[in-house]
């Protein structure tokens, strides 16, 4: 008995604290403020807007596997994709209709699912994702630029940041680092654009003999998106095949 009471003791709290860490604003336990989530849910690619397919989509998916959590769709996935009829695309659950993922991803911009143009290139595997994040978000070829564990990354207690800057610290500095790595971003544009355009070609070459295909989890009460996903979907299989 007293165990229970504690745990329901220790749940209240918990749930307590969530509800003080998201409404103040604080991240300390990896919420964000309500009001930044909206800004964010006005810039990204809405879901319920009926999509288009670019002419130069190379895969579109003949089906997709949904179900619930936990039922089993990550081994159907794994099934599927080992096929040879089967083409893979560049993640699981890219998920751009489940309004569910697009909160726990907090609709941060530049993934396939809150971004309409990365949603198709990720039919076509992972180095097309990656170039067309590249291209349409910054950030040069991709490895490394992102928020990186360690390294030196760490703020606070016992920080390795001051240590790694040298002579040059502070803001300025970083500012300096942010400009050089715009530049070096913009010089190579020109080959990550003919690297997308050969990474276009051989998957159109491969989606020509094989199927592309989406496996995403769908939870209770996602209804609302269920027309916009239909008509996506179905344009995508009746759309004329790309010479």
């Amino acid at each position: 008995m007293q165990a229970c009471r504690a745990t329901l003791l220790a749940l209240c709290l918990f749930a307590h604290a969530v509800s003080a860490t998201v409404n103040s604003g604080d991240h300390s336990l990896g919420m964000m403020n309500l009001s930044t989530a909206a800004a964010r849910k006005r810039t990204v690619d809405d879901p319920t807007v009926v999509q288009t397919w670019a002419p130069t989509t190379p895969c579109k998916p003949s089906f997709m596997v949904i179900g619930g959590p936990k039922c089993g769709s990550t081994s159907l996935f794994e099934y599927l994709e080992a096929h040879p009829q089967v083409h893979r695309p560049a993640q699981k659950e890219l998920c751009f209709f489940s309004e569910f993922k697009r909160h726990l991803r907090r609709y941060q911009p530049g993934l396939p699912t809150t971004s309409w143009p990365l949603y198709q290139a990720a039919f076509a595997g992972r180095s097309a994702l990656r170039l067309r994040t590249s291209l349409d978000f910054g950030g040069g070829r991709g490895r490394g630029r992102g928020r990186g564990r360690g390294r030196g990354q760490r703020r606070g207690r016992g920080s390795r940041v001051a240590a790694s800057r040298g002579p040059e610290e502070g803001a300025p500095a970083a500012g300096r680092r942010l400009a050089r790595g715009a530049a070096h971003s913009e010089a190579d544009r020109p080959e990550r654009l003919a690297s997308w355009t050969r990474v276009l070609s051989d998957a159109a070459s491969e989606c020509s003999t094989q199927q592309a295909f989406e496996g995403c989890p769908f939870y209770l009460g996602e209804v609302t998106i269920t027309p916009a996903q239909t008509l996506a979907l179905t344009s995508a299989r009746c759309a004329p095949p790309q010479p």
